[in-house]
């Protein structure tokens, strides 16, 4: 149970720092460096948040291997953390996003076959 708290307790501080990050400074005039570490620390975080949501569902679907949990939790934190990663360089338009939903679409079902693994 400790460990479901300190889990918890790194994750919140995980946000709380890439809040502070992205509101103490201006993406737009970052280099590509220093803009990737609120970025990594905002994915860190969305991939545990996302991972602990789908191993509560697991619970109820024993359908799902912890190689899945991870592949999926990396799949559904990579399209916001992309999505954020362009519009902060200023190259998101609609196009890229369609594009990117494609591409993890694609990428979901490969990958959530069984049959193909990383």
């Amino acid at each position: 149970m400790k460990h479901i708290r300190h889990g918890k307790l790194i994750i919140g501080c995980l946000y709380a720092t890439t809040l502070v990050l992205l509101l103490a400074t201006n993406p737009t005039h970052l280099s590509l460096t220093a803009l990737l570490i609120p970025l990594l620390s905002f994915f860190t975080a969305f991939y545990f948040t996302i991972r602990w949501m789908i191993m509560k569902f697991k619970n109820t679907n024993k359908n799902f291997s912890s190689k899945k949990v991870s592949i999926l939790a990396a799949l559904i934190t990579g399209l916001p953390f992309l999505c954020v990663l362009l519009q902060s360089i200023g190259q998101f338009s609609v196009r890229d996003f369609i594009t990117l939903v494609v591409l993890f679409s694609v990428l979901y079902f490969y990958l959530m076959r069984g049959q193909v693994f990383l």
